[in-house]
C-alpha cells in the first residue's frame, strides 16, 4: 500500500468530534481542509479522518473528522505517491 501525501475534501459540511469529551462541531470543507493541513499527525480513509495529534494512541486523545451528511460518495480524496 502506497503512503497518502494529501488529504483533499470535497465540497460538503463536516463534523468534527472530540472522542474523549463527545464534543461535536459543524465545519465547511474549507474549515475542515485546513485543519487536515495543519495536524501533526493525520490518518484517513475516503470516508474517515482522524487527527491523533502528537502521536497520541490512545482513543480517549482522538479527534475524528466526518462528512455531516450521509451519501454523496467519499468524503476525502486520498492523493498517494507513485
Amino acid at each position: 500500500m502506497s503512503k497518502i501525501t494529501k488529504i483533499n475534501t470535497v465540497a460538503r459540511p463536516y463534523v468534527l468530534t472530540f472522542q474523549g469529551s463527545g464534543n461535536s462541531y459543524l465545519l465547511t470543507s474549507e474549515e475542515a481542509q485546513r485543519l487536515i493541513d495543519e495536524y501533526p499527525h493525520v490518518t484517513a480513509t475516503r470516508y474517515r479522518v482522524v487527527l491523533s495529534g502528537h502521536n497520541s494512541s490512545r482513543a480517549y486523545d482522538r479527534t475524528i473528522l466526518r462528512p455531516a451528511t450521509i451519501g454523496g460518495g467519499p468524503a476525502f480524496i486520498l492523493e498517494r505517491e507513485g
